[in-house]
């Protein structure tokens, strides 16, 4: 779940300070928030509505915000109009005056994504005649009116109703959000809920912000000893690697040890799956596009339960079903076939394609390398994944910077890389990608993503763990010897405890 600040005022000053105190305090760039736009037919009607006031107050304090509106009126097509250069997302009343589906396509031809709020007085089935034309749905939990209500009746049991009916459909809540609403509507189904009135009329937003991202940290089990725990299976799978790659007497070191911290946040907290079942139809799929670092992925798989650790040692070896890229029809977990470069984005993207169609929940996770931003055919999966709008699958690249020749930058520069996938129409979010908490932050905010696929670029060590492999492009294709592998996981296992 994500909590998205909203910002309603009458007047253009208190605007102005609340979006400076958003700017203060929420992590990330761009930084989301909601904005109510009325036109006083439908809704009271604040003393200010000009976008061209927002969008220089914004631009002149280099603000990087990326706005939502309700549009709360009669005829939402005038107000799009005038807010059409500020906003990505719009929410469109299903009981406004206009067709619907011809205002979905009228936002959609103005590049903003639209979804459909449901006001409190109309049924949940009302929402169900628009399945067909929106991925996302807002439920107000209040009336139109004065802030600070609580939540209306029956607003848990629409939730719950939406969520069984259209499972893979984003569910946002508006109104009545405090620290105790909050766990109740996590578990009725909401993937996002909007706060205004108990952030901004508290003394301390920030403390009331945090407050509510606590609750639902707490929830998500997201302890400081969940985290510990994730960093010493992170430790774990590093060992692993170095124990396989000796034994084997080949293979890749550099990229493996740079994404352990990420497979082990994947496979311990974020991924929906069962080891004792890894054909579950409601699993998430991975799908590693770069599968020479397979190591870190067996050895993710092994210690959550998929296979014996000790069949770790077979890796590369004849007959193993560990082979040094992975088969999906030798190991079961394993979702395809990788080796090729560039070509395991594209093939996430027939999953998520078919998972959209079937109309499940679950979500496709691609890993890929930056040295196979080199090849043409991911650069067309890139375009394909924008052009479809793929919001089911989420692409973590994996930025070390190095590959088997050099470095990237002096192989073939990749960068400005941010720039490049916004402007093929991605979502893109920058992480260190050794940090279990900014990890789990970007996933999260990945699945409230929902008008185009999200590439979360991870900024990675090489070698991480490992003072004499970190950062040196040479271990990209080279194994430690005997000597090297006992000083490698002598020195993982005294930072395990750090």
């Amino acid at each position: 779940m994500r909590i998205i600040p909203v910002i309603n005022c009458d007047d253009f000053q208190c605007v102005k300070v609340r979006f400076a105190k958003l700017n203060e305090f929420i992590a990330g760039a761009p930084k989301i928030v909601h904005i109510d736009i009325a036109d006083g037919i439908y809704a009271v009607k604040p003393e200010w509505n000009d976008p061209r006031a927002l969008e220089d107050f914004i631009f002149e304090n280099n603000f990087n915000f990326k706005i939502s509106a309700h549009f709360m009126a009669r005829k939402p097509s005038i107000e799009i109009i005038n807010w059409s250069a500020l906003i990505t997302k719009a929410a469109i009343p299903l009981d406004c005056g206009e067709n619907i589906r011809e205002l979905a396509d009228f936002c959609r031809e103005r590049d903003i994504f639209p979804y459909l709020s449901v006001p409190p007085l109309l049924s949940a089935e009302e929402a169900l005649k628009y399945a067909d034309y929106f991925s996302e749905f807002q439920i107000l939990a209040v009336s139109p009116g004065p802030s600070g209500q609580k939540m209306l009746n029956g607003i848990l049991e629409k939730i719950k109703f939406l969520r069984d009916k259209l499972p893979s459909a984003i569910l946002e809540v508006d109104g009545g959000i405090n620290p105790d609403t909050v766990p109740l509507l996590k578990s009725a189904g909401a993937d996002v809920i909007l706060s205004g009135s108990y952030i901004f009329n508290s003394a301390d937003p920030k403390l009331a912000y945090q407050k509510l991202q606590s609750v639902l940290s707490k929830m998500e089990n997201l302890t400081e000893l969940k985290i510990q725990f994730i960093k010493e299976k992170a430790s774990e799978i590093r060992i692993e690697i170095i124990k396989m790659l000796v034994a084997a007497g080949s293979g890749h070191s550099a990229g493996p040890l740079g994404m352990a911290d990420i497979f082990a946040t994947l496979y311990f907290h974020i991924l929906q799956h069962d080891p004792k079942n890894p054909h579950l139809d409601t699993r998430d799929r991975l799908v590693l596009s770069n599968g020479h670092i397979c190591p870190v992925q067996y050895a993710a798989m092994a210690i959550a339960g998929y296979f014996p650790v000790q069949e770790l040692s077979s890796l590369r070896k004849l007959g193993s079903r560990l082979q040094g890229h992975p088969h999906r029809l030798a190991l079961p977990g394993i979702e395809i076939t990788s080796g090729p470069l560039g070509s395991g984005l594209g093939q996430a993207i027939g999953i998520a394609i078919a998972g959209k169609l079937d109309a499940q929940k679950w979500r496709v996770y691609c890993l890929l390398s930056d040295g196979e931003h080199n090849e043409g055919s991911h650069w067309e999966a890139v375009m394909c994944a924008a052009k479809m709008r793929i919001n089911n699958l989420v692409t973590i690249v994996d930025r070390n910077h190095i590959q088997i020749d050099g470095y990237t930058e002096d192989i073939m520069p990749l960068e400005p890389l941010r720039d490049k996938y916004i402007s093929f129409g991605w979502e893109v979010l920058e992480i260190d990608g050794h940090s279990i908490n900014e990890i789990i932050a970007a996933a999260n905010e990945a699945r409230t993503i929902y008008e185009k696929p999200t590439v979360i670029i991870a900024h990675t060590t090489p070698g991480k763990g490992v003072s004499f492999m970190e950062n040196d492009y040479v271990w990209h294709g080279k194994t430690p010897n005997e000597k090297e592998a006992k000083l490698a996981i002598q020195e993982i296992s005294r930072k395990k405890y750090d």
